[in-house]
């Protein structure tokens, strides 16, 4: 049995408005959404995500058809040493144009990748959304929802320039194929499980990594990035801030958030959203700092860290489907993070729900991670002592 959670449609009143209007000085999204290199030396002290997709995300009638978006999380202290040791790895693997691709792999390529990464505290997530369980009808309606939330609270008291901006954004959505939309929405998906459990695992090991953030997206075009992913990359912001508000991200007591907290510190709520949080919050984390100083939509042929993000989200989707061996996919789990929701998360735009499904063995199996959340000593679900927060104080 599969769980297949549903997607929920971004609040853009309490969420886009609010970052795009240029009259509010103090708002929670004050990140930039453009790409921006820093003086930091690339990789020190720094979770360096890679993230790529398989499968084509579209709407069937087959009995199955999954496609996935997966995340590799790299800490900055060992970005070099993976870089230059994944070439050497693969030195001997089939290639496609000059670079390693997933779906040329075989059990014993992952076998070996997995064994390679595992001791360098690599982090790998995957989220999966199974095409066969949502119509064109339903993805349709899940965008159009979004495209009319975006503009709903307009009001001529908004300044022109941003009323233009939305506007220009929604039609960018409403323009958007499809198989396009439902990518996003599993990508966004996957970004989120990333920040929860990334900064989770590593605030207990290596702190340090989180005083930088740095995101690469596998990128449509090789020439710029795209009107779809550009719409993608100011809208994840907003969208994340409106989850954190109703699904507050798992902080956890006694951990080491202070290089966290030095590169982002907390601001001040700002008026228009605190009546949709609890009484006592009053400061709350830039969510478009962390996301947008450090974000690009890079090459695979330039980045070794797509390479390794395509190698293992393949694996996923090759294990669902049945073109890959548990020789083979049984070791993502080395890097996979043991959560009570499974490791592999499958959602869905559809009426969600469970099914069983041809790949529900398969599945079960490939979601139990054997990474463990807390350290030793901390003694399990009680002595962690997490709590949810929307990065709020």
């Amino acid at each position: 049995m599969v769980a297949h959670q549903r997607d929920q449609l971004l609040d853009m009143r309490i969420a886009l408005i609010p970052h795009l209007d240029a009259k509010r000085q103090v708002v929670l999204l004050t990140g930039h959404g453009r790409h921006e290199r820093t003086n930091r030396e690339q990789g020190q002290d720094s979770m360096n995500i890679f993230i790529d997709e398989s499968g084509g995300f579209q709407c069937t009638e087959k009995s199955a058809a999954p496609s996935c978006v997966g995340a590799i999380v790299i800490p900055g202290r060992y970005i070099q040493e993976i870089e230059e040791g994944f070439r050497e790895l693969s030195r001997d693997w089939p290639r496609e144009k000059g670079e390693v691709k997933g779906k040329r792999l075989q059990e014993c390529h992952i076998a070996q990748l997995c064994e390679f990464l595992e001791p360098r505290a690599v982090l790998f997530e995957c989220s999966v959304m199974d095409m066969a369980l949502v119509t064109e009808a339903e993805v349709g309606h899940h965008r159009a929802m979004q495209a009319e939330g975006m503009t709903k609270n307009l009001t001529p008291e908004h300044q022109p320039s941003l009323i233009a901006q939305v506007q220009r954004l929604r039609g960018v959505l409403e323009g958007m194929s499809l198989q396009l939309y439902s990518q996003f929405v599993t990508l966004s998906h996957v970004v989120w499980r990333v920040m929860e459990h990334g900064m989770l695992y590593y605030c207990q090991r290596l702190p340090g990594e989180l005083a930088h953030f740095r995101w690469v997206v596998d990128a449509k075009s090789d020439v710029r990035i795209t009107p779809q992913e550009d719409w993608w990359r100011v809208c994840v912001k907003p969208l994340l801030q409106s989850r954190s508000i109703r699904e507050p991200l798992i902080m956890l007591k006694g951990g080491d958030y202070a290089a966290f907290r030095r590169s982002f510190p907390s601001k001040v709520i700002p008026d228009y959203l605190r009546e949709h949080l609890p009484s006592h919050a009053r400061t709350g984390t830039d969510f478009g700092a962390v996301l947008g100083r450090d974000m690009e939509f890079g090459d695979s042929r330039q980045h070794v860290g797509l390479q390794i993000a395509d190698a293992l989200t393949n694996c996923v989707r090759r294990a669902l489907v049945g073109n890959i061996q548990a020789d083979g996919w049984r070791h993502l789990r080395k890097l996979m993070i043991s959560h009570r929701d499974g490791s592999v998360k499958f959602i869905t735009m559809g009426n969600g729900g469970s099914r069983e499904g041809p790949y529900a063995l398969v599945a079960t199996q490939l979601a139990r991670g054997e990474r463990s959340m807390v350290t030793e000593g901390r003694g399990g679900r009680r002595g962690a002592s997490a709590s949810r927060r929307a990065g709020r104080r």
